[in-house]
């Protein structure tokens, strides 16, 4: 959460600005003159002061040039490639010592997604999932169970819904 703060004051107190102003978010910390936030008529909205934008994407203007992709944007996917052993090696084979290119099954890129979706390190991952979902939801079912109302009692207070989301959160 962004916020202002001037020397000490709370952001309502804007007519005591000294000299300075100090901008802050979780990423950011700059002080900024009394010039440029008078010319923004005392608004600290941090997207006035602070470039939160995500680093640009680089381009590797030779793969785009000569074709291949390169190592370095592959490995760094390695958190995918951990859960999903085999996979790398089955989209890729190696071009040259910096550049890969994509493995002869791979016809055009549509069939990227159904190799993905088909490989076995997938869809292991997959069925292991959904068993740790079913066992989750088959031991909390009760809990949601209980919201229904009691078919004896039509008019007795309704369950507490949030009550049971705290539940369902903190078992997960």
């Amino acid at each position: 959460m962004a916020y202002a703060h001037i020397t000490g004051q709370p952001l309502s107190h804007w007519q005591s600005i000294k000299s300075w102003c100090y901008i802050a978010d979780a990423h950011d910390r700059n002080f900024r003159p009394k010039a440029e936030i008078v010319a923004e008529d005392y608004n600290c909205n941090i997207r006035r002061y602070v470039d939160n934008a995500p680093p640009p994407e680089p381009h590797d203007f030779r793969a785009h040039l000569h074709g291949g992709v390169p190592k370095v944007e592959v490995e760094n996917l390695s958190h995918f490639w951990q859960n999903y052993m085999q996979l790398k090696d089955d989209l890729f084979v190696a071009r040259d010592a910096n550049y890969l290119d994509f493995a002869p099954v791979i016809t055009d890129k549509r069939a990227i997604a159904e190799i993905i979706a088909t490989h076995q390190s997938v869809t292991t991952h997959h069925a292991s999932f959904m068993q740790t979902l079913e066992g989750w939801w088959q031991q909390n079912l009760p809990i949601v169970e209980a919201l229904a109302p009691d078919a004896a009692n039509q008019e007795g207070r309704p369950r507490n819904v949030y009550v049971m989301r705290s539940s369902l959160h903190a078992s997960i």
